[in-house]
């Protein structure tokens, strides 16, 4: 594990005995996120959780800013998860600003919720 998840952990229920979840849901904090950093929490959720089901409605991408700059996109999950539901800008959910915002919204369910 990196050294900077270590920060990271007091923000993430990770001190449930069971560490059983029937939902994960992060919205709008994985765009501020350098990529390395939005791994290590998907990694985090992967192999240190028992998770049913993860939430996510972040930023897909912006135009004209680079991508580099933060964590815009698909999240960078593994191939046990089935996707249930998945759609950039739902009107509901769209803002409108000088920059034009992209909203990813992702529904999946993990496969195999076995902590490794």
């Amino acid at each position: 594990m990196a050294d900077w998840l270590v920060y990271l952990k007091p923000f993430i229920p990770i001190f449930h005995k069971e560490k059983n979840f029937d939902l994960v849901i992060n919205t709008g904090s994985f765009q501020e996120m350098m990529p390395e950093i939005v791994k290590g929490y998907i990694d985090m959720i992967q192999n240190q959780l028992h998770v049913s089901y993860l939430y996510s409605c972040n930023y897909g991408r912006v135009d004209g800013f680079a991508k580099e700059a933060s964590f815009w996109g698909e999240l960078p999950i593994d191939d046990k998860w089935e996707v249930i539901y998945k759609a950039e800008d739902n009107p509901i959910i769209r803002i409108d600003t000088a920059q034009s915002r992209h909203f990813l919204e992702t529904f999946i369910k993990r496969l195999n919720n076995k902590v490794k």
